[in-house]
């Protein structure tokens, strides 16, 4: 499970068969926060906003 720590950190408790899993939190907006988890550690630094519109 997941659990997001009083100081903004993010904890992942997997089984002990289970893959490693990272992630990482973005702030998006004030007050706002992402999670992103990845089967690797190397996430970039910064995200790009892409609207519905612009996926279309």
């Amino acid at each position: 499970f997941v659990r997001l720590h009083q100081d903004g950190q993010v904890s992942i408790e997997l089984p002990d068969s289970h893959s490693p899993c990272y992630i990482k939190t973005y702030e998006v907006d004030p007050g706002y926060k992402m999670a992103v988890c990845a089967a690797h550690p190397d996430f970039p630094e910064d995200i790009t906003m892409v609207s519905y519109e612009e996926l279309l």
